[in-house]
């Protein structure tokens, strides 16, 4: 997604500086919405607590840690009319894992 996003941008970039500009405007307008569609799917979905302890640095010596702060208070809450419990760092509220 985010390759596709730069390869559409990058020839619209070149488009633009040609005799065809409104193309490479309209390429690079395509490449831009491709970035945020990728960036609002990737970050849409929470890890499992299994697939969030597989990262690098998000289980240290003491358990749990958050990945952007190093806390290893979490906050556990369920939303309103959810059988989902969600877990988040306590400090930064860096959203962690479901369970």
């Amino acid at each position: 997604m985010f390759v596709g996003a730069a390869v559409v941008g990058a020839l619209g970039w070149a488009l633009l500086s040609q005799e065809i500009p409104l193309l490479g405007l309209l390429l690079c307008l395509a490449a831009v919405g491709l970035l945020i569609y990728g960036l609002f799917t990737f970050t849409s979905e929470r890890l499992s607590e299994q697939e969030y302890e597989n990262l690098p640095g998000a289980v240290g010596e003491r358990g749990h840690q958050c990945l952007a702060c190093g806390n290893r208070g979490i906050y556990r809450h369920t939303p309103y009319k959810t059988n989902t419990t969600l877990a988040d760092c306590s400090k930064c509220k860096l959203e962690l894992w479901h369970e």
